[in-house]
């Protein structure tokens, strides 16, 4: 996360992402299709963009304007593929499912140095 509009949102380098976690032993794997550009930070980051690629910054401006958050236009499509992939390898996708699994266990021992 994040995936790049135009740059990084191909089914091929979503389910490699996907595929590379789960080799590598990961326990799940969060996507956002899209990229966020705070006002503070869009003009930096789309001229960084139109340096390393020339013209996608100016991709961006027509496309997303002055938008918090700018998705693929194949965000729907990569989410059903990455979903599917993510829960044939058995890894947690989505936020309350990671949450819940990365703060089992904690509860009983968070405060625990109060009772010694």
């Amino acid at each position: 996360m994040p995936v790049l509009p135009f740059l990084e949102d191909s089914a091929e380098n979503v389910l490699s992402v996907v595929d590379s976690a789960a080799r590598a032993g990961a326990r799940f794997v969060y996507a956002a299709f899209g990229v966020t550009m705070r006002d503070g930070q869009r003009d930096y980051f789309l001229n960084g963009l139109d340096w390393a690629f020339p013209g996608m910054g100016e991709q961006y401006r027509k496309r997303y304007g002055t938008r918090y958050y700018c998705s693929s236009p194949r965000a729907k499509e990569l989410w059903q593929l990455f979903s599917a992939r993510c829960k044939e390898l058995g890894l947690l996708y989505e936020m309350r499912h990671i949450i819940s699994a990365a703060t089992r266990g904690y509860g009983d021992r968070q405060l625990s140095f109060f009772n010694e």
